[in-house]
């Protein structure tokens, strides 16, 4: 409210009530007599309004409603805004609201989650949000669609879950017998030799070795994530090395 509008609080306490219709004029009529308001000032009649109206204990309602917030079915991108929303409420730390995100989530990126050591894992909220972030995108690398589906049944073999269901049958380049895909291993002597992956067979084996053993998919650290990883070009081309 502009008060330059007004020269005295009675006239902008008067101008307020004119604004109050049905159940909230009721809420301050009984201290208006004879077109006089009665109220000390605006924010008396603030104060009895947000008492009839609004909520007297939102930290208190948010620390109710988190206990009930899943992701269930939907995308990490409607879930996770909504969910921090009420979380700054709260008034919790970073540790009591980190706890109650993981308990949310879809059991595939928990799954993710539970890859990264304990010394690795973060404890600031943000940061762990954005390792949320990460595990999310890297189960719709596999699956565009995963959190459409049971939330009861993680994938149990890591390699397993990022190989297609059925292997492509691809032609020699002179034509001749299809390559067997299956052959196309990476291990960790690939991993000691730093060699680089020379065909899609081998990238594709290498970024399943690396995501089961929680490894960076660029430099096969197993200090960080992708998303931190200092040499990756994609972090560099963003000015974070």
């Amino acid at each position: 409210m502009n008060k330059d509008w007004w020269n005295s609080e009675p006239q902008r306490m008067g101008y307020v009530v004119s604004c109050l219709k049905g159940k909230a004029h009721d809420q301050v009529s009984y201290n208006i007599k004879d077109g006089v308001v009665l109220f000390d000032n605006v924010n008396a009649i603030k104060s009895v309004l947000q008492s009839a109206f609004g909520d007297i204990d939102a930290k208190a309602t948010a620390q109710l409603k988190i206990f009930d917030m899943k992701q269930g079915q939907r995308p990490l991108t409607v879930f996770l805004p909504e969910w921090y929303a009420i979380a700054k409420l709260t008034g919790w730390d970073s540790g009591a609201l980190i706890a109650h995100l993981r308990r949310a989530l879809h059991d595939n990126i928990t799954w993710r989650l539970s890859l990264t050591k304990a010394k690795d894992m973060p404890t600031e909220l943000t940061q762990f949000m954005d390792l949320v972030r990460t595990c999310d995108n890297e189960c719709r690398q596999v699956d565009a669609n995963y959190f459409k589906k049971n939330t009861n049944n993680p994938p149990v073999n890591p390699t397993a879950s990022l190989q297609p269901t059925t292997t492509p049958q691809l032609t020699t380049s002179n034509g001749g017998d299809p390559m067997d895909l299956s052959i196309a291993t990476w291990g960790a002597k690939d991993i000691a030799s730093g060699r680089r992956p020379q065909t899609d067979e081998e990238r594709a084996a290498r970024k399943a070795y690396c995501t089961a053993h929680g490894l960076c998919h660029w430099c096969s650290s197993d200090k960080h994530r992708s998303l931190n990883c200092l040499t990756a070009p994609w972090n560099k081309k963003e000015g974070k090395a």
